[in-house]
């Protein structure tokens, strides 16, 4: 493998690409750093359904964005992967990856034998029957979401040398480093990850099948509007009643109330960590993702949990060249996963 890498964070809606170099007790240096828009339906629930299209897309990306190599980690997320918190006997990992097969079918959606399944050990657990015991995330993706990826990324010439869980990229990217509990409340178009840290590790993730689109897509069919209209409408309005003429006071409604449902699940699967870990309370919280840039939903989200937000700041763990100095906030609500993919390299 190359001491260059490639994160390749494919979404709903867009691919993002971050070239990356590592360096001896130094930061991750970024390269380069390109994003394309995907067209509609290429990508559904996390997995590549027009691979000629992608793998198109790939190609251009890579001539733009001139990458120094064709070696990539490819994250996987969406709704074709799951984690579940999983207590396992404190054995080696070797021979835990073993027993999961023997012990997980009842927490995954799919069938054992049609999954890859791996455990990430967090801490000691009280004994059980079996003697010392281990606590850790169990995730599980459909095998054939995860071949038909990265087929289509070799389609476009590249080398997929890693698949990461993309809640683990954000948490290297943007998650907090220090002591105390945390979140991360990515917002992607269909997808929402949760990834909640204890003392800089990831401790818990819940990936919710609601995003940004939700809105755009609801005010599509209750205002039977171009989809381009509709997106404007989300953009332009957000989560700001007053400030919208009387004449749209419809679209309003129906963007407060779709993000209003999001806002909901998020807040239980707050409250859903906190009740299984201790009452264990999320000290800080990074909103970030595509999604994140609805006006008025940081405020929103941050008064309805009592919790502080930090602003994602994935450029400041990595160095950046000249050519990408101009890199502000959207740029950093966006580049999050794929800058932590490439950190996964030295992970």
């Amino acid at each position: 493998m190359s001491s260059h890498i490639v994160g390749v964070d494919i979404g709903q809606t867009a691919i993002r690409a971050v070239e990356a170099r590592s360096v001896r007790n130094g930061p991750i240096e970024v390269r380069a750093y390109q994003e394309a828009a995907l067209p509609d339906g290429a990508v559904r629930g996390g997995e590549i359904v027009e691979p000629t299209a992608v793998a198109t897309i790939l190609k251009k990306m890579w001539v733009d964005g001139k990458f120094g190599t064709k070696d990539v980690i490819l994250g996987m997320g969406d709704q074709k992967v799951v984690a579940r918190d999983l207590v396992m006997p404190n054995l080696s990992q070797g021979e835990i990856r073993d027993l999961l097969p023997l012990r997980v079918q009842e927490l995954i959606p799919m069938p054992v034998a049609e999954a890859i399944i791996d455990f990430y050990p967090i801490a000691e657990a009280a004994s059980t029957d079996e003697g010392p015991a281990v606590r850790g995330l169990l995730v599980a993706a459909y095998a054939d979401a995860v071949a038909n990826n990265v087929a289509a990324v070799k389609r476009a010439g590249l080398q997929v040398v890693d698949v990461d869980f993309v809640p683990f990229a954000l948490q290297r990217a943007v998650g907090s480093t220090g002591e105390g509990v945390s979140a991360i409340v990515d917002v992607g178009a269909t997808t929402t990850n949760v990834v909640v840290s204890a003392h800089g590790v990831p401790d818990f993730v819940r990936i919710i099948p609601a995003g940004s689109d939700d809105a755009t897509r609801a005010l599509v069919t209750q205002l039977e509007v171009p989809r381009d209209q509709a997106e404007r409408l989300k953009v332009a309005q957000g989560l700001h009643p007053e400030i919208v003429p009387p004449n749209d006071a419809k679209s309003a409604g129906i963007i407060l109330d779709v993000t209003r449902e999001l806002m909901t699940s998020i807040i239980n699967t707050l409250r859903y960590y906190s009740s299984t870990h201790d009452n264990a309370r999320v000290e800080s919280l990074v909103l970030t993702g595509n999604g994140a840039r609805l006006r008025g939903l940081p405020a929103a989200l941050a008064q309805s949990t009592g919790i502080a937000l930090v602003a994602p700041a994935p450029f400041a763990r990595v160095r950046l060249p000249r050519t990408l100095a101009s890199f502000g906030v959207s740029e950093a609500l966006r580049a999050g996963t794929a800058i932590g993919l490439a950190m996964g390299a030295r992970a």
